[in-house]
C-alpha cells in the first residue's frame, strides 16, 4: 500500500490522482482539476479524516495496491499517534510511507490559503472552522462571554487568529520529526513549484513506472493554483507597502489573508490600532495610519 499523509491544502488528493493515472498503477479513477485548483473530483480510496474513518479502514481488507491519504492532525490526536495506529496494518512495514509538510511558517501560512479556497469555501466549503479549531483556542482568555469563535466581530476574529495560528503552525513545520528514514518526506512547495521533480520522486518511491503525459498535466495544474500564489504574493506587497507608506490599492481581500498580513506586521513591529476595525483597509496610506510601532 501507498499512504500519503498530509495536512489539507498540501495536495494529497492530487498526488493520489497523478499515482493513479501517471502510472503503471492498474487502478485508473476518472477526475479532473476543478476551478478553485482542487482534485476533489473524484472519489478517494481511503481518505482518513477522522476516527471513524480509521476505524473503518483499519477493520477492512484494503488491497496491497490500495493508496490511502489521512489528515493530520485529527481533532481527538495529532500526527504520532496517527501513525501509530496505522503501524498496526499488517503490511505496515513494507508499505510505501508519504510525509507532505510545511518547512517553515511562511510555507505554512501559504497552505492556510491553499486550505481556505480549497476547503472551507469552494465546493467542499467545510467552513472556516477548519481553521479556527471551533473552540479549542481559549476563547474565554479572549473574552469570557464567548463560547465560539462565531460571537467575535470580524476585528476580534482577525486578530485573535493572527496571535495564535503561528504556534498552532508549528505542528506542520516539525511533523518530520515524528518520522522514520524510510518515509519519502516532501513540502508542499516542492509539490507547488518543483511539480514535475517532485512526482517523478513520488513515482519512484513508490516502485511505479511514469505513463502519460504528466507535464501537460502539471501545466495545467500550477495555472490553476495561481489565483492562491497570486494571492500570498499580494500579501507581503500589502505590508511592505504599508509599513513605508508607499501607495498602493488592492481589492478585498478574505479575513485569512487579513489575520496574515496582521501577523507579518506584527514581526516588524507593528501593531493595527484594530478595535472596530472590522472592514478592513485596502490601500497602503490607510493601513499605515492605523499603525502602531512596538
Amino acid at each position: 500500500m501507498i499512504h500519503v499523509f498530509f495536512d489539507c491544502g498540501s495536495f494529497g488528493s492530487t498526488i493520489e490522482y497523478v499515482l493513479h493515472n501517471y502510472t503503471n498503477h492498474e487502478n485508473k479513477i476518472d477526475g479532473h482539476i476543478m476551478s478553485d485548483g482542487s482534485m476533489h473530483s473524484f472519489k478517494k480510496e481511503y481518505h482518513i479524516t477522522d476516527t471513524k474513518q480509521l476505524s473503518d479502514f483499519l477493520s477492512a481488507d484494503p488491497g496491497h495496491n490500495s493508496i490511502t491519504t489521512p489528515n493530520y492532525p485529527f481533532k481527538e490526536f495529532k500526527l504520532p499517534a496517527l501513525i501509530e495506529y496505522f503501524s498496526t496494518v499488517p503490511s505496515w512495514e513494507s508499505d510505501k510511507k508519504i510525509l507532505i509538510y510545511q518547512p517553515t511558517l511562511e510555507q505554512a501560512e501559504l497552505n492556510l490559503l491553499f486550505k481556505y479556497h480549497k476547503v472551507c469555501t469552494s465546493y467542499i466549503n467545510a467552513g472556516i472552522g477548519v481553521l479556527f479549531g471551533d473552540n479549542k483556542h481559549n476563547l474565554a482568555g479572549w473574552n469570557q462571554n464567548y463560547t465560539h469563535w462565531s460571537q467575535m466581530q470580524a476585528w476580534e476574529l482577525r486578530e485573535w487568529f493572527s496571535i495564535f495560528y503561528p504556534g498552532w503552525l508549528n505542528e506542520f513545520t516539525t511533523a518530520p520529526t515524528h518520522v522514520s528514514n524510510d518515509w519519502l518526506v516532501i513540502t508542499n512547495v516542492d509539490v507547488l513549484h518543483d511539480t514535475v521533480n517532485t512526482f517523478g520522486k513520488i513515482i519512484k518511491y513508490c516502485d511505479l513506472e511514469p505513463q502519460g503525459d504528466i507535464e501537460t498535466f502539471v501545466k495545467q495544474w500550477q495555472q490553476a493554483q495561481q489565483y492562491i500564489v497570486d494571492e500570498f504574493d499580494l500579501i507581503e506587497k500589502i505590508v511592505n507597502c504599508s509599513v513605508t507608506d508607499y501607495q498602493f490599492e488592492w481589492a478585498p481581500i478574505n479575513i485569512i489573508a487579513e489575520a496574515v498580513v496582521q501577523q507579518r506586521l506584527r514581526l516588524q513591529g507593528y501593531e493595527i490600532k484594530c478595535d472596530g476595525l472590522n472592514t478592513f483597509p485596502t490601500d497602503s496610506r490607510t493601513l499605515y495610519k492605523l499603525l502602531e510601532k512596538q
